[in-house]
């Protein structure tokens, strides 16, 4: 079985999501932090229930496996071997490893899955615009916010004529 999972990647998807929670945590304001918080708290609820699941059903998962790999290896294989010119295919410990390995690897998968999700919800967010920054005004609004006091008015150079 092939490892479909790059570690490298995987690293700097954990690092990606570490620096959305931080933004989320620091730089968002009103209900775009809200949300982002409930999502991040929602993700740790599913990723805490899924090793919860893990760790409990870890032996029947490792059964689950090694039963498809045996019925792999019982296959037909219509090449013709001597038995005495290869591996026996149902090896019971070599059975064993490959079936933890396996569990492993879909929990990592699963998990992985999850980070993933969870980054691009969080992504959806931080790409929201910050109305208050891009909000545009009329200039007639200005001049009714200047003579209240709460804007100074604008300042003007003289010519040097």
């Amino acid at each position: 079985m092939q490892n479909d999972i790059d570690p490298i990647s995987e690293l700097n998807q954990s690092f990606h999501l570490a620096g959305l929670r931080m933004q989320a945590d620091m730089k968002l304001k009103g209900e775009d932090r809200r949300e982002a918080i409930a999502i991040i708290r929602d993700f740790d609820k599913v990723r805490g229930e899924e090793e919860r699941l893990y760790h409990l059903e870890y032996q029947d998962r490792v059964n689950g496996a090694m039963k498809a790999l045996i019925d792999e290896a019982g296959a037909k294989d219509r090449s013709f071997k001597p038995g005495f010119a290869g591996h026996d295919r149902f090896d019971q410990s070599s059975l064993q490893m490959r079936a933890e390995r396996r569990v492993r690897h879909a929990h990592r998968a699963a998990m992985s899955l999850l980070d993933q999700q969870e980054t691009h919800a969080l992504e959806e967010i931080a790409k929201r615009p910050d109305e208050a920054a891009f909000k545009k005004t009329h200039p007639s609004e200005n001049r009714g916010r200047r003579e209240a006091g709460k804007i100074p008015p604008p300042v003007r150079r003289r010519s040097r004529d």
